[in-house]
């Protein structure tokens, strides 16, 4: 499938911090997702200044507890298997181009899953060459 966002405009960030944001958080999805599961990436345009993507997966999701440390540096749910500065690399990438990263979580199964959303603002227009 493909899709194409011909509508949506540039946003200022460079195309490796990009790929370093969203791979942490589709890799922290498909890790929650062990025995498999639907992964979902939706873009949209809420308003004229910014855009949204957001990722959904059908994991196991964040307990309560851990919700509010996920972006404290070296904190992991992972044990041995994760180092803690993926999310907190993540958002320190974000707010560096004046965006912002949330998460919201469900462990309560059938609904159990993860939604981590990243809004990051538009280049203004004028600023735009083409």
């Amino acid at each position: 499938m493909q899709t194409v966002f011909d509508t949506l405009r540039p946003v200022l960030a460079s195309k490796g911090e990009l790929t370093q944001v969203f791979s942490s958080i589709i890799s922290n999805s498909v890790d929650a997702m062990p025995n498999g599961g639907r992964l979902q990436i939706h873009v949209s345009e809420p308003n004229a200044m910014e855009v949204e993507i957001d990722v959904q997966d059908e994991g196991t999701g964040i307990a309560p507890e851990n919700l509010l440390r996920l972006f404290e540096p070296f904190f992991t749910t992972k044990g041995n298997l994760g180092t803690g500065i993926g999310l907190w690399t993540a958002k320190q990438l974000v707010e560096k181009h004046g965006g912002h990263i949330c998460i919201a979580s469900n462990i309560a199964p059938p609904s159990a899953g993860t939604s981590v959303r990243v809004v990051l603002p538009f280049v203004p227009k004028a600023a735009v060459v083409r």
